[in-house]
């Protein structure tokens, strides 16, 4: 959420104001995130099925090629990136709903998805304040460290308050960050 709503800064500060026209496919990949939390297949390769995972992976490959060379002429830069996160979706959603059916559960319930939603949700709302910085006056990296500070300050007390995250969690952190001796 952090990522797609200070995009532009991000842009900038990575690449130069030059690339700001590439902000959309920033975003458009982005979306692949949450796609990529888990490798699907690995789910069907563990049951010993590795024939479905390889006709998905190649029907979406063969659809994603498609979908690129269409959606590119059709919306121009942001096509191709559309179609990897339509196609990855699709492959997603097939690859869950065969390895619910092998293993006799329906496709929601092996797979955290209300505590991603709550996850996700935390994670919008604690982007909200960013848009109403008035921070036009400063530069690209000034802007993305002041939303930065502001969205982890955001996220960290909606986590704490919605129990997305605790305080085990928060000690974890600050182990990641001390020096080793």
């Amino acid at each position: 959420a952090l990522s797609f709503v200070l995009a532009p800064e991000i842009v900038t500060v990575l690449f130069t104001e030059a690339y700001l026209d590439g902000t959309d496919i920033f975003r458009m990949y982005l979306l692949l995130m949450p796609l990529r939390l888990c490798i699907y297949g690995g789910i069907l390769r563990a049951l010993g099925d590795t024939q479905y995972f390889m006709k998905v992976m190649i029907g979406v490959t063969a659809l994603n090629l498609v979908g690129n060379f269409g959606l590119f002429h059709w919306i121009g830069w942001t096509g191709p990136a559309l179609s990897s996160v339509l196609t990855h979706a699709l492959t997603v959603i097939l690859l869950i709903r065969y390895a619910g059916k092998l293993l006799e559960r329906s496709a929601l319930s092996i797979f955290p998805w209300l505590w991603l939603l709550r996850v996700a949700v935390v994670a919008g709302l604690s982007s909200v304040p960013l848009f109403f910085l008035p921070l036009d006056d400063h530069g690209a990296a000034i802007r993305l460290g002041i939303g930065l500070s502001v969205y982890v300050v955001g996220y960290l007390g909606l986590g704490l308050i919605t129990r997305t995250l605790r305080t085990d969690d928060l000690r974890y952190l600050v182990t990641m960050f001390r020096k080793k001796a």
